[in-house]
């Protein structure tokens, strides 16, 4: 960690930058890179951290607002955003454009349920593209599995394939 901490009249602001090392693998450590940007602003008041803050990582840049009761372990009303930055976050041969997450975590930390949604304006995996497909759900906890239960939509699927494209056009 290489940031600085100031505090004045009650309100707390951190800048600098985050270096992850080994502790994020896979698609985390792709997402937040070598070195990670972060500002954060807030106050704190009887164990309760309200505030904002920004990361900017390799492949992502992430927001959010709100909250986190420390005493009681509760997450309040804490509304993130994420934007993909990096077009192969989720591998090579898998291509996102316009890609974004948005979350709400609120209520106790160890009964993690997130509301959330997810957009991509396009989707390309070899031929095949999927545009304006958007995902809504509640992320939760199972046995310390995060689950993820997939129920996606998509505009518009295109194979590259002249037959099919023009089957996967028809409606009705």
């Amino acid at each position: 960690l290489d940031a600085r901490l100031t505090a004045q009249d009650g309100l707390y602001r951190l800048v600098g930058t985050v270096f992850p090392g080994d502790i994020v693998q896979g698609i985390g450590a792709r997402a937040l890179g070598r070195e990670v940007g972060i500002e954060a602003e807030g106050t704190l008041a009887a164990a309760v951290v309200q505030g904002d803050f920004t990361l900017d990582g390799a492949g992502l840049d992430l927001s959010g607002t709100g909250g986190i009761d420390l005493a009681d372990k509760e997450w309040r009303d804490l509304r993130l955003v994420g934007l993909v930055d990096d077009p192969e976050l989720l591998g090579t041969g898998l291509r996102l454009a316009d890609a974004r997450v948005e979350a709400l975590l609120d209520g106790p930390i160890g009964a993690l349920r997130v509301p959330h949604s997810i957009t991509v304006g396009r989707l390309q995996t070899g031929n095949v593209v999927f545009a304006n497909l958007t995902q809504r759900g509640v992320l939760t906890a199972r046995n310390g599995q995060l689950v993820l239960p997939l129920a996606a939509r998509v505009a518009r699927v295109s194979s590259g394939l002249a037959e099919a494209d023009r089957r996967l056009g028809r409606t009705g």
